[in-house]
């Protein structure tokens, strides 16, 4: 993590920059990221709201919620990484996206709700846990290490807009009927699922290529591993 500090390949600042706006991986890594938190905030300020006014969920309860869907998620984020070593990214992401859309449908694109409340925050969060790690993972691949600083501003950048941007959509669908009850709210889980579709083909796509230019970084420099202790130097007298 700290080679972009060390003596290096050293470039232009404006160089370096058009690379972060222009390197294919780079893009599809700022997309997977852009659709992975649009997704989300487009429904998650609202949630609250929603399940007090539209599902009748008491309000002092309401913290209860949130500690078993942050429970949930403490107890889980470290099994989904060593599930993202063993088996890749683009498996465990396509998994927790397709998971996240039954639970956005079954959730929010759907009038009557078909899981208990706590169920649903509990799913929520787990399941936007298995796609935050994949696609959080991968991107620490993607950038070489003299861009890294460079590519994470970029980065956190584009996390920001995106999820400023879902915000905004959900506050121009969503509006309040005479009784109180958020309306739009499933046409938000609708575009929400729709920008999901879009994450297993980024994901594939960026695994790929970071994969493949992995591979071109070990032929260029291979690592070696001695096979053993060095040979005792010879005697200077024999």
């Amino acid at each position: 993590l700290r080679q972009h500090l060390e003596g290096g390949v050293r470039e232009p600042l404006l160089l370096g920059v058009r690379h972060l706006v222009t390197k294919p991986t780079i893009l599809a890594s700022y997309a997977m990221t852009a659709t992975t938190m649009m997704s989300v905030f487009i429904v998650v300020p609202n949630i609250a709201a929603y399940v007090q006014t539209n599902l009748g969920y008491p309000r002092e309860q309401l913290e209860w919620l949130y500690l078993a869907g942050g429970v949930t998620s403490f107890l889980t984020l470290r099994p989904i990484g060593r599930l993202v070593d063993r088996v890749g990214a683009f498996r465990v992401g396509t998994f927790g996206t397709v998971c996240f859309a039954a639970v956005l449908y079954a959730g929010f694109a759907r009038e009557d709700l078909d899981l208990p409340v706590l169920a649903l925050f509990v799913f929520f969060f787990l399941f936007s846990g298995f796609r935050n790690v994949a696609y959080q993972t991968l991107t620490t691949k993607v950038p070489e290490p003299h861009e890294r600083a460079r590519f994470m501003s970029f980065q956190s950048t584009v996390q920001h807009m995106a999820a400023a941007l879902g915000a905004f959509l959900s506050s121009q669908i969503l509006t309040e009927s005479a009784d109180g009850r958020l309306v739009g709210m499933p046409t938000l889980a609708w575009i929400s699922i729709a920008l999901l579709t879009a994450l297993p083909a980024l994901l594939y796509v960026v695994e790929r290529r970071v994969n493949v230019a992995a591979k071109q970084a070990l032929l260029v420099h291979p690592i070696t591993h001695p096979s053993g202790p060095p040979a005792p130097a010879e005697d200077a007298g024999e």
